[in-house]
């Protein structure tokens, strides 16, 4: 709020409108409050759809703009112009509780937003989260969770450091994130070499059918496998067809009859032989893709298998606003999640069939676990202020975070009316 001051006289009596300390700090964008001295005199504001103001000189923004504050004392006029701006994002603040955690490991990543005026507005469920690898020779990777209910949640999946980068209001900051191996093996893990998928190499460009004949049809690929499909995520893999010919070079077909001897559990188009996993298909199960072209076959055999584990993931929400939450007072309530994540890019919800912990980081002089919880992920904080660490088991993958019990509030008083 920007005000100069204004004078009116008559005579030896003069008359001014001078801005004063806000009642209650505010911002300096519509909602802040201002007072305004008006020596037992009458108030005014020209623009009410910027800012009004009381008769006791109180003035409060109401929308960007600018507007003239009067004061009239008898017949004496004094004015300010008085600017209301609206507040944008200066910044974002990305915080977290430990620089560090292991492969499998989750904590909870926070975001606040800095607005020109100063107020400092937490965003973590509205933020776009995103991670980046940072170091070419030792490249860490994480995941992080984004537009959902536990955004900014991220667990550590292979060795190294990163980046976890938050987006709002057009601004962007982050902080770096170490993922250190599981056991004390000081050197970083090795990145995996990707899980090989059935689509060949670069499709070769197609040659008449030469004067020879065909003998026999390779499928390629042969024989090999696909996950089973979970919930929304349809697994499909591309076959090609190569004839072989008694006196001419193998080529790639384009007329081929495609075929499944199981559609339910993979089917394959007609025409294009892109295979599909049928949602009824279980691992351990397999179909017959067969290629024809007039009496001529060839096949391969496609064996579905199960997604492997790759993580698990823990978040805890508030019982009532389902908003992701990392901290808790003394006999407040979470509920926690744990989620799997799988090499084939499926989660599941694994919340009810992990087995639940609650402890305390080692070399704490009072080693008080301040929660207790339940099988089924819900945390209750008692009497003690400590922080606690909610681990969640599921097939030998254990997800962890960090949660910070603090005391119960005390009540703020409450700021007097100004009007």
């Amino acid at each position: 709020m920007h005000a100069a001051a204004l004078s009116a006289g008559r005579g030896e009596t003069n008359l001014q409108a001078v801005p004063t300390s806000p009642a209650c700090p505010g911002r300096a964008s519509p909602g802040k409050v201002g007072s305004f001295k008006v020596p037992s005199g009458r108030g005014g504001s020209t623009q009410l759809a910027v800012a009004n103001i009381s008769s006791r000189g109180v003035a409060t923004g109401v929308g960007a703009g600018t507007t003239a504050i009067k004061a009239t004392y008898q017949t004496v006029v004094g004015g300010t112009p008085l600017t209301v701006t609206q507040a944008t994002v200066a910044s974002i603040e990305v915080t977290r509780p430990q620089a560090s955690i292991v492969v499998h490991q989750s904590e909870q990543f926070s975001a606040t937003a800095v607005y020109t005026d100063g107020k400092r507005v937490p965003v973590t469920a509205q933020a776009a989260w995103t991670s980046e690898s940072v170091s070419p020779t030792y490249p860490g990777y994480a995941t992080v969770i984004s537009g959902s209910a536990q955004a900014g949640v991220t667990t550590g999946v292979i060795a190294g450091n990163t980046l976890i980068h938050a987006t709002f209001g057009g601004q962007t900051g982050n902080a770096p994130l170490t993922v250190t191996p599981v056991g004390p093996a000081p050197t970083p893990t090795p990145t995996p070499t990707p899980t090989p998928t059935p689509t060949p190499t670069p499709t070769p460009t197609p040659t008449p059918t030469p004067a020879g004949g065909l003998v026999s049809i390779t499928v390629s690929p042969g024989n090999t496998t696909l996950p089973v499909a979970s919930g929304a995520e349809t697994q499909r893999g591309q076959y090609l067809a190569f004839g072989n010919y008694a006196n001419a070079p193998s080529a790639l077909l384009t007329n081929v009859q495609w075929s499944s001897s199981n559609p339910a559990v993979a089917g394959i188009n007609a025409s294009t032989g892109m295979a599909t996993v049928a949602q009824t298909g279980e691992a351990g199960q397999n179909t017959v893709i067969t290629a024809q072209v007039d009496n001529v076959q060839g096949t391969s055999t496609l064996t579905l298998a199960s997604a492997n584990l790759l993580s698990v993931a823990v978040y805890g929400t508030d019982p009532t606003s389902g908003i992701a939450n990392n901290a808790l007072n003394n006999g407040g309530q979470l509920n926690y999640h744990a989620i799997a994540y799988y090499d084939d890019n499926s989660t599941e919800d694994v919340t009810s069939d992990a087995v639940w912990s609650a402890t305390t980081p080692s070399g704490g002089s009072v080693p008080v676990v301040p929660v207790t919880i339940t099988n089924g992920g819900v945390v209750t904080a008692g009497s003690t202020s400590n922080t606690a660490i909610i681990a969640a088991t599921y097939n030998g993958f254990t997800g962890m975070l960090n949660l910070q019990v603090n005391p119960a509030p005390r009540r703020r008083p409450r700021c007097p009316s100004n009007s």
